[in-house]
């Protein structure tokens, strides 16, 4: 039963109750979240501790009594279970068998022409597409990337090309982002899948267009398939998206209420049979009875969508029942009503994807509805991707005759207005800059009523839709925008201000735009307060670090906005004075206040807290995560070792040769560049000056080199397993009197870095920890 560390603590705590765990297996690093599960658990689920590699702890004695099981499972025993939403409110599991997953995976051996030699895994591991990511790779030799971030899309195309996807599998939509993102060249890639969510027919013609030799594919298939159950290879010139034909071993038929096959072009009920329909619903024997039936002598499985066959192919038109699928996540609608019913002032609620919309809209009947709340509060209970969209509030939801919610009705309700933005009138029309700024967001969030002053966050904004901001904005005005000007403007005058819109009224323009202050999470007003400094770093790195506070902790990041100064701030102490009256206010002494950074966000973190330290303002900690030593940076970032450790495996000859020809390259040229000077020199002529280094990994030089003499504020260190040399450790013990140092299992960046979300559970942690508790007299 695989638990995703980044779910919400509640939902976890269902799964786990649901499920009757055995025994719940995870390691000393795990998140803030899955420690207080732990807590929750002990006495009633016995926790298998997987020793640190670093250590190599053996693994407690029960290992042994699992081993003894593993040796007696057999093909028909469950694999694995999977939770989707449920109808009665709570989560449902799906047990899929060992044969099940076996017979999935060797329909891709025999479906496929090529097998993966890279498949960049982008789906969490309590999502069911997880399962191809892991097991089609591993059965045929093939290596899986692993994705830090799937919502950092840049980031996402980026490793698809540094380390040479053949194949991936993501939703529509997320494939949509990162296609609009790809800035090179993909060579290696053989294969992208769509899957989850319907795929417009826009996107297979941008994919042919950018990627004209990579194969296309739509498949279909929900978690009681085993992941897949169709397939279609999609063409450029395509009149529409089908869903496809049966994979191997599988059949698939459309039915009408009789149950009866109906003929080619006749909608119906879309039902699967063959060797990967699972086992059923984890102890629910009645909705395994009404889902699972057996018909003309084979077992079928309902999938409760509506399909179509047409020229051989099938075509997916919807839901029969009232099931909703928003991401590529499954979700029934009475599970997310019922936690909106628990929202303060809500008295009745229904959720809906309206028609042609590809998001979920909460219709309410509420009084004092905050939207900004309700968004809080889901947060903590519900994935992610089930946070409507859009919640609307009217005096009375339609009801049929038995005085039930008409759910039919409710699609046909109004949703471009709603709580964000009802009881105010839309300013004038704006032009320049701040007219393109609206009409982006207008357009990327699909509705009316968003205003010059409307906040990103608090209408449901998220990465991949400030993605589409930005990418729009960018093609109106013709320049690159970078993303950190709408998480620090927030709103479309905010951000026209930060572009430079002399007509916009919001903030000041010029250099003091450069330099702005974005909260991150609102928290408390007398709560601990965590500074974030990604100083010339992106902002989007510290996303996962600041969702993994608890909610009365207050998270605001210092942001500098490099493209709005014509001179550079290429200094430390530039930055941190400017950075000082923005901040000052906050920082109190009679508030615990933690002043962070990672990698040279640390230094900037050490000098702004020893600042506010002088002034007389209480901060209780600098936090260090994976900070070089001024002057050291290079043992930090370079981490030669153990890239070229990574190398060394079966099948890697290749990439080997790449870096290695990488490195010669280098160094033959810094050579040939000494040489050739010295041979100017020596036959009397004058030698063109070296070009001076500017920056080091998009860093300015003088800012790597910023002098630290002395630290008094208290100092935790959190550094990665497999980068600081001890030299680091001793250089920040010898300008200050008190560091603590916490290893974090990980690297400094990349797929595994220990600022994922799967790891800065445990830094948000040990802060909140260090600031509840008093400082020293």
């Amino acid at each position: 039963v695989p638990l995703d560390p980044a779910a919400p603590p509640e939902r976890l705590r269902q799964v786990m109750v649901a499920a009757g765990l055995d025994v719940l297996i995870t390691d000393d690093h795990a998140s803030a979240r899955i420690a207080g599960l732990l807590e929750e658990s002990a006495g009633s689920t016995p926790v298998l501790r997987v020793g640190s590699p670093r250590t190599g702890r053996p693994l407690s004695d029960s290992a042994a009594a699992l081993r003894a099981r593993l040796d007696r499972i057999g093909p028909d025993d469950v694999a694995y279970v999977i939770f989707t939403s449920g109808s009665t409110g709570r989560p449902r599991g799906v047990e899929v068998s060992h044969h099940n997953l076996e017979a999935s995976t060797a329909a891709r051996l025999e479906w496929y022409d090529e097998d993966p030699a890279r498949f960049l895994l982008t789906s969490s591991i309590g999502f069911d597409s997880s399962i191809v990511g892991l097991f089609w790779p591993l059965s045929v030799g093939g290596s899986i990337v692993l994705a830090a971030d799937v919502h950092d899309v840049d980031r996402i195309a980026a490793v698809m090309a540094e380390h040479g996807v053949s194949h991936v599998l993501m939703v529509p939509s997320l494939y949509r982002a990162v296609l609009d993102r790809v800035t090179q060249p993909l060579p290696s890639l053989r294969v992208v899948i769509v899957a989850g969510e319907a795929c417009p027919l826009a996107l297979v013609d941008r994919h042919a267009h950018l990627l004209g030799d990579v194969a296309l594919v739509n498949e279909y298939g929900p978690t009681e398939a085993s992941v897949w159950a169709t397939a279609h290879q999609l063409r450029p010139g395509d009149s529409d998206v089908p869903i496809g034909g049966p994979i191997p071993g599988t059949t698939v038929r459309v039915v009408g209420p009789d149950d009866q096959a109906v003929p080619a072009g006749v909608a119906g009920e879309l039902l699967i049979s063959g060797p990967g329909v699972a086992i059923g619903y984890l102890g629910d024997d009645t909705a395994t009875a009404q889902r699972f039936v057996q018909l003309d002598g084979r077992r079928w499985y309902r999938t409760g969508d509506l399909a179509r066959f047409r020229a051989g192919v099938a075509h997916f038109l919807g839901r029969v029942d009232d099931q909703l699928n928003v991401g590529g996540h499954r979700l029934e609608p009475a599970e997310l009503e019922s936690e909106l019913r628990l929202l303060h002032g809500v008295r009745e609620a229904v959720v809906v994807v309206p028609h042609g919309a590809e998001f979920l809209v909460a219709h309410l009947e509420a009084d004092g509805f905050s939207e900004r709340r309700a968004r809080s509060a889901l947060a903590s209970r519900v994935p992610a991707g089930w946070v409507p969209r859009r919640f609307v509030v009217h005096d009375r939801l339609p009801r049929n005759a038995h005085g039930k919610i008409d759910r039919r009705a409710a699609l046909d309700l109004p949703y471009g207005t709603d709580s964000a933005g009802a009881g105010r009138s839309l300013s004038a029309q704006p032009s320049g800059v701040l007219h393109s700024v609206l009409s982006a967001w207008r357009h990327s969030f699909d509705r009316t009523d968003i205003d010059t002053d409307t906040d990103f966050f608090e209408i449901g904004g998220d990465s991949l839709l400030a993605v589409q901001i930005v990418s729009s904005l960018g093609d109106a005005l013709g320049r690159t925008v970078p993303i950190a000007t709408l998480l620090a403007g927030r709103t479309p005058i905010g951000m026209a201000t930060l572009l430079g819109d002399a007509s916009a009224t919001g903030p000041t323009t010029g250099r003091d735009g450069a330099f702005q202050v974005v909260q991150l999470r609102a928290g408390s007003g007398s709560g601990p307060l965590v500074v974030l400094t990604p100083a010339w770093d992106d902002l989007f790195g510290y996303n996962d670090l600041a969702a993994a506070f608890p909610d009365d902790v207050t998270v605001v990041a210092l942001a500098y906005i490099e493209s709005l100064d014509d001179r550079l701030v290429t200094t430390v102490d530039e930055l941190v004075t400017e950075f000082l009256p923005r901040i000052s206010a906050d920082v109190t002494a009679d508030r615990p206040v933690a002043i962070v950074g990672w990698s040279i966000g640390g230094v900037v973190a050490a000098e702004l807290a020893d600042r506010l330290a002088a002034e007389g303002r209480g901060v209780r900690v600098a936090g260090l995560i994976d900070t070089f030593f001024p002057g050291e940076e290079r043992h930090l970032w370079s981490n030669r070792w153990w890239k070229y450790k990574s190398l060394l495996r079966p099948r890697t000859l290749p990439a080997a040769v790449r870096e290695f020809r990488v490195m010669v390259r280098r160094r033959v040229e810094r050579a040939a560049g000494t040489m050739g000077r010295r041979l100017i020199i020596w036959a009397g002529g004058e030698a063109p000056t070296e070009a001076a280094r500017t920056s080091v990994g998009g860093f300015p030089v003088e800012a790597l080199g910023h002098p630290i003499v002395r630290v008094e504020t208290p100092m935790v260190f959190f550094a990665a397993s497999t980068t600081n040399p001890a030299r680091t450790f001793e250089k920040w013990r010898a300008i200050t009197e008190e560091i603590v140092v916490i290893e974090v299992v990980g690297r400094h960046r990349g797929h595994d870095s220990i600022m994922g979300p799967a790891r800065a559970g445990r830094i948000a942690g040990d802060l909140v920890d260090r600031l509840a508790v008093e400082p020293r007299c």
